[in-house]
């Protein structure tokens, strides 16, 4: 039996293998010790494979390469992207306000088995102004579970609309919609559905940009603008 946990306070990762021979059965534990994660909280956050987490563990199930969280108005928009993946079932996303009670707010759809790199995304709700935990789980196949170390983010109401200023018209829109913005050259934008799936990925220059939109079904999606000095502006846009 193969138990992996990460927390973020004096993480440890714990295997526990049971041999049975006969009656007799001999338990063993290896345990590793890691950096917890950061404690301030700015308007987004970042895990990353190298810095911490799981680094210099090695067969596990999935490669995670990181896990991001970025304030967006109301929502806050949770990416993370995996190198690998071996009979991986699904991910959850989960909250806390102390660090140490969690509950889930997202379930993602895992890749099963693959070698090539994956993204994942999903938008949630920002319920507070006050930090927030939030940390993945992922499930294999066969119910086992790897929790990894959280990251903390806390989102100030407009803050990046304030610094940034992105419209984005008609809202709602029917088939095209227009974004504009005031300060930053835009050059690419994404969009998703609400399962952080990605459906479009258009490449644009200037502060204007026209999108046909018609082979969206009604419904509401997120879209994702990339600036020109990297910044990433997120926002919900509805489909009449």
């Amino acid at each position: 039996m193969q138990e992996t946990m990460l927390k973020n306070r004096k993480t440890k990762i714990i295997f526990t293998l049971m041999v049975a021979l006969s009656l007799n059965i001999a338990q063993a534990q290896v345990v590793f010790t890691f950096t917890p994660p950061p404690t301030t909280a700015p308007d987004n956050a970042t895990w990353s494979n190298g810095g911490g987490g799981i680094k210099g563990i090695s067969n596990l199930p999935v490669e995670l390469l990181s896990f991001t969280a970025n304030c967006m108005g109301r929502d806050v928009l949770l990416q993370w992207a995996t190198a690998s993946e071996t009979d991986n079932d699904f991910f959850v996303v989960e909250r806390s306000f102390d660090a140490e009670n969690y509950a889930t707010v997202a379930k993602i759809a895992g890749s099963g088995n693959s070698s090539s790199l994956k993204d994942y995304s999903v938008a949630v709700e920002n319920v507070s102004s006050q930090p927030i935990y939030y940390r993945l789980q992922q499930v294999d196949i066969d119910g086992k579970t790897t929790t990894y170390a959280p990251i903390v983010l806390a989102c100030q109401e407009d803050m990046r609309e304030e610094k940034i200023a992105i419209h984005l018209y008609p809202m709602p829109f029917d088939g095209e919609l227009t974004i504009t913005s005031t300060t930053a050259d835009m050059e690419s934008i994404y969009i998703y559905d609400v399962s952080g799936k990605e459906l479009k990925n258009i490449a644009c220059q200037g502060r204007e940009a026209r999108l046909s939109l018609d082979n969206l079904a009604k419904g509401v999606y997120l879209a994702t603008i990339v600036l020109s000095d990297e910044e990433k502006i997120n926002k919900k846009i509805v489909k009449k």
